[in-house]
């Protein structure tokens, strides 16, 4: 009896399938944009959420430029970056506490530390940026 060869379906390209830890760094990583602002988030509410175990979801980081934890950094320092240039008149305090870091000092450093200047700056530079050039220049 001959052997049946499989042949794939003309215009159907055969699709690699994602590792299973890869898989799981995307929802992770989608979980956390969804719920950035729950401040019970953290590894345990995330592994919870997704159905794994919580060394599984630490795995699915293993290797790369980011850890869970400063993914989750990260991404609250980019929304505190959103908020102070929406609303420029914001207390900074009021941006960390919404974004669950420890004190106002602990979110300027981090800020600091991410995008190279203070959350002062960032306001300093919106508000020029949004001056008519005529006004800048006085």
């Amino acid at each position: 009896m001959a052997e049946k060869k499989e042949v794939p379906a003309i215009g159907v390209q055969k699709q690699e399938v994602a590792p299973a830890s890869t898989v799981l760094y995307n929802r992770a990583i989608a979980y956390m944009m969804q719920h950035y602002m729950d401040p019970a988030l953290n590894r345990f509410t995330i592994a919870d959420a997704l159905q794994c175990s919580v060394r599984q979801l630490s795995k699915a980081f293993e290797g790369r430029s980011e850890t869970l934890k400063s993914s989750l950094l990260l991404l609250r320092l980019h929304k505190g970056r959103a908020l102070l240039r929406r609303y420029p008149k914001r207390p900074v305090a009021d941006i960390a506490r919404q974004l669950h870091f420890y004190d106002t000092k602990h979110f300027v450093r981090q800020y600091k530390k991410c995008f190279g200047h203070s959350p002062a700056a960032e306001r300093r530079e919106k508000i020029k940026s949004s001056l008519p050039s005529e006004l800048e220049n006085s």
